[in-house]
């Protein structure tokens, strides 16, 4: 019992925003909690987390884990949540600015 106290207790969390394009599919704005309000510039590109884009509630893995199978795109900021992703077979190409990963994931649903 207390190693899943532990566990649970450690889990990583990120801000999770949940967006519907005009066809009513769902997009996820994911980042890293500690990337939300910043904003990265290199040569002539800006990453920009500070916008309402990404600014949406705190979740688990556990809980986004939930939400992909309904998901058509996930556009994600940080390290943490490309590595999950990763693991999870989601993410695979990785951009960078100012060395802060970014990612753009279309999910075919076909």
């Amino acid at each position: 019992m207390q190693n899943t106290l532990f566990i649970q207790k450690y889990k990583m969390t990120f801000i999770v925003k949940k967006h519907k394009n005009l066809d009513n599919q769902i997009i996820l704005a994911i980042i890293d909690k500690n990337l939300l309000g910043k904003t990265f510039e290199e040569e002539n590109k800006i990453l920009d987390c500070s916008s309402e884009f990404y600014n949406g509630t705190e979740m688990n893995e556990d809980e986004i884990l939930k939400m992909l199978p309904a998901v058509n795109q996930i556009n994600i900021v940080g390290e943490k949540i490309f590595s999950f992703l990763k693991k999870q077979e989601y993410a695979e190409t990785k951009y960078e600015i100012q060395g802060i990963p970014f990612s753009f994931i279309i999910i075919n649903r076909d």
